[in-house]
């Protein structure tokens, strides 16, 4: 993994950590709207058990997160 991009990472997460969950939502799922998008986001941050990336991100989906 090039050394740089891990760095900003690493630094994103550090300043603007709401932003970055949120563009790899983003990246996860390009179809949904921002408020969607900010709606998962909460979803992720409220909820330990629930995985950034994968199947299991959708919004309503009835599961127990």
């Amino acid at each position: 993994m090039n050394a740089e991009i891990m760095n900003k990472i690493n630094e994103y997460s550090e300043t603007n950590y709401a932003d970055l969950i949120q563009a790899i939502i983003k990246m996860e799922r390009p179809e949904l709207s921002l408020e969607e998008i900010t709606e998962l986001y909460q979803q992720y941050m409220n909820n330990d058990e629930m995985k950034l990336l994968g199947d299991g991100f959708y919004i309503d989906s009835g599961l127990d997160y």
